[in-house]
């Protein structure tokens, strides 16, 4: 029998899904690093502008990397299920319907499924980009920011309150990471250690 060409070999070998998705999850660790602690030094050797702000300019970057490791290691459980066949992952960002597809999402609870969707427009466009290409979407993430936030009335003034497990910081994204990750080896060691 014919070997596989290279680009089908990588594009069906699980370990590269999860060296890519264990990949990006280490750049959403250094991103927050940054965000979290300014970065100095990193702004003085790089030449950023004084007024340059990692917490303003870094969390929608964190969220890119941080959703798209979640993205692979998704497409990597799929590809376990659907023995190695690179064509059958499907081609899209959203990690509600990958969770879905890799049998994994009700493991999630309300919260963690608001991330999903929260993380899937980082990673079509909140993370890259100053709108996204249609109104319905830009609408869409509006609609799901909303879901993380009640308001009440006291005292003449709106007070709004975020629900800190709804947040998108390393805790909640590293949650996150490790039910999908667990989920992975589960699903790694059933099909190849049986």
């Amino acid at each position: 029998m014919k070997p596989l060409p290279l680009y089908e070999r990588r594009g069906s070998a699980v370990l590269w899904w999860l060296n890519k998705a264990q990949d990006l999850h280490g750049a959403a660790a250094v991103i927050y690093h940054a965000m979290c602690n300014e970065g100095i030094e990193i702004k003085k050797e790089h030449g950023l502008e004084e007024g340059y702000s990692f917490r303003i300019a870094l969390p929608g970057v964190f969220a890119m990397n941080a959703g798209l490791s979640l993205e692979l290691l998704l497409k990597a459980i799929i590809l376990i299920k659907k023995d190695g066949e690179y064509s059958k992952i499907p081609k899209i960002h959203n990690l509600s319907k990958l969770a879905e597809k890799s049998e994994i999402y009700s493991l999630f609870d309300t919260s963690q499924k608001h991330l999903l969707e929260t993380f899937s427009a980082y990673i079509v466009w909140a993370g890259k980009y100053p709108i996204p290409t249609k109104p319905k979407e830009y609408d869409d993430a509006l609609k799901i920011s909303e879901k993380s936030k009640t308001t009440h009335k006291e005292g003449g003034l709106t007070l709004e309150k975020t629900y800190p497990e709804m947040v998108l910081n390393w805790e909640n994204y590293d949650n996150l990471w490790e039910v999908i990750m667990s989920e992975f080896w589960i699903k790694y060691g059933e099909k190849y250690n049986a």
